[in-house]
């Protein structure tokens, strides 16, 4: 019951709970049950970010810009949104922000930049690496011709496909079938 759950949500965020402003947030971004409220969904991520769910809250607030329709789609303020959550050990923000930056996509295109994200996301350990290894698979295969290494895209798809990324099996078979 999305109307009960507003109602919930909106006592909670009363109080102050930053929880409870990331789900109401996230609620209205998307217009899950109740009117899609792109100005509300912005103040309450900011909201949440300041009473302590930063990482979070960035990263959310990331993808709200990034989702959002036309009028209010910003990729600016998305990369720099992903960039706060990335300094906060965000690793889905770092593989994120990587592919905007490989891509040039609301922000200057940026190789090294990309790179050291995916480097630092797969550091983070956990299922990371098996994504990051994939995108700098996609990294070295569509990069400019500067920094395009075919030989360095079939390493990291090989290892990613060693951590279980079908993705990559896909991308490195359609690059092996070119």
């Amino acid at each position: 019951d999305p109307a009960k759950a507003v109602t919930a949500y909106e006592a909670a965020v009363a109080l102050g709970d930053p929880g409870a402003m990331l789900n109401l947030a996230r609620m209205l971004a998307a217009g899950a049950g109740v009117p899609a409220d792109f100005i509300r969904a912005e103040a309450l991520f900011k909201d949440a970010i300041a009473a302590g769910s930063a990482k979070d809250g960035w990263s959310a607030l990331a993808a709200l810009y990034v989702n959002a329709d036309d009028a209010n789609r910003d990729l600016a303020k998305a990369a720099e949104a992903y960039q706060q959550a990335a300094n906060l050990g965000d690793a889905w923000a770092m593989l994120s922000l990587s592919q905007m930056l490989a891509q040039g996509n609301g922000v200057p295109v940026d190789f090294e930049r990309a790179r050291q994200l995916l480097e630092d996301a797969i550091a983070v350990g956990g299922e990371m690496p098996k994504w990051g290894w994939g995108g700098l698979g996609d990294l070295y295969r569509g990069a400019d011709a500067a920094h395009r290494d075919p030989a360095k895209a079939v390493e990291a798809y090989e290892t990613a496909i060693d951590l279980g990324n079908t993705g990559a099996m896909v991308n490195l078979a359609r690059m092996l079938g070119a």
